[in-house]
């Protein structure tokens, strides 16, 4: 590494996925020849160093491909556990009080698409942009982490927008826990 380059792993920092199929290593030497910094996300915990470059948003945002191809495993055994047949936890059952439903197959795609929906709101004043922007990279770095289910395409997108610079108004009251995306 040369003097004065700004790249670190996740668990010191993180960095930026600038193409989809991009390796790891490219995309921070683009950050580094564009001027940038680059905090790379690969499903660890993120350094307090990390997380106060990802709130400026001055540095490229990179996906780890070890933690790409973790959680493209933890979407392919939650699809194997969905066809299956084993009872997932609001995905083929209810969650809360409901938990102990479970919806027709007819109607699954109906109960997921409003359990999305029924989590999707928020109220007060928007919080910060960087704050928003600390919600979105940690969202993303957990779903890296590979234990999630998630699509490895939704840690892509996240990672996308906020290195175009792209936040959503995201309120502090509302349904935002460990699991919810709606808000964003």
């Amino acid at each position: 590494m040369l003097a004065g380059e700004k790249v670190t792993r996740v668990s010191e920092l993180s960095s930026p996925d600038f193409a989809d199929e991009t390796s790891t290593g490219l995309a921070v030497l683009e950050a580094v020849a564009a001027g940038m910094g680059a905090v790379v996300l690969d499903g660890k915990p993120l350094h307090f160093t990390a997380l106060r470059r990802l709130s400026a948003g001055a540095d490229a945002v990179v996906i780890d491909e070890a933690a790409l191809a973790a959680a493209a495993a933890a979407r392919a055994a939650f699809e194997a556990a969905l066809a299956s047949g084993t009872l997932v936890y609001g995905a083929n059952t209810g969650v809360g009080a409901m938990k102990d439903w479970t919806p027709s197959p007819q109607d699954l795609a109906r109960f997921n698409a409003d359990l999305v929906i029924a989590h999707s709101f928020g109220v007060g004043t928007p919080l910060p942009v960087p704050v928003t922007r600390l919600a979105m990279a940690i969202r993303a770095n957990t779903m890296l982490a590979g234990h999630t289910g998630s699509t490895p395409g939704l840690a892509r997108q996240l990672v996308a927008w906020l290195n175009a610079g792209l936040t959503p108004v995201l309120r502090p009251v509302g349904s935002m826990g460990t699991g919810d995306i709606g808000l964003m």
